[in-house]
């Protein structure tokens, strides 16, 4: 199930789903995808809450801190984002890659629809990332007091 949680959000490639998903009629297909597009929907839903109560902690925890105390936290917690943003840079580098040897694999035809599929992709988490930035945009995780 789960390899056709990632194929209904578009994380693998089209020729990598479940072989039962390749057999679906038209209306079946359609279905499947409003399921699993309500369950997104829900899954933004925890994420939302999920960062509410980090922000809720690290208020509590800093409300705790003195003036010292405040800074120490400050450079650890700059510490995480800047280790966190190189992680998330070699994330990024090893997709490419590896998007670079399938692309490598495919016929011009499959090539066509696999970037087609990529970028409705990375439409899709475009769309996601601008909105769980104007949220922590409104809601900062951590306040200076």
């Amino acid at each position: 199930m789960v390899l056709g949680y990632l194929y209904a959000q578009r994380r693998l490639p089209p020729f990598l789903g479940p072989a039962w998903m390749k057999t679906l009629s038209p209306p079946q297909s359609r279905e499947l995808e409003a399921i699993w597009k309500s369950a997104g929907k829900k899954r933004e839903e925890f994420w939302d809450r999920s960062r509410q109560l980090t922000q809720q902690r690290d208020q509590a925890v800093r409300g705790l801190l003195g003036d010292e105390q405040k800074a120490a936290y400050d450079k650890i917690d700059a510490d995480y984002h800047a280790a966190r943003a190189a992680i998330d840079k070699e994330r990024e580098q090893i997709r490419i890659e590896v998007e670079r040897q399938t692309r490598e694999l495919l016929t011009e035809e499959q090539k066509a629809k696999f970037d087609a599929d990529r970028a409705e992709h990375r439409r899709r988490s475009s769309a996601t990332q601008r909105s769980a930035t104007q949220k922590s945009a409104t809601q900062p995780v951590t306040q200076l007091n």
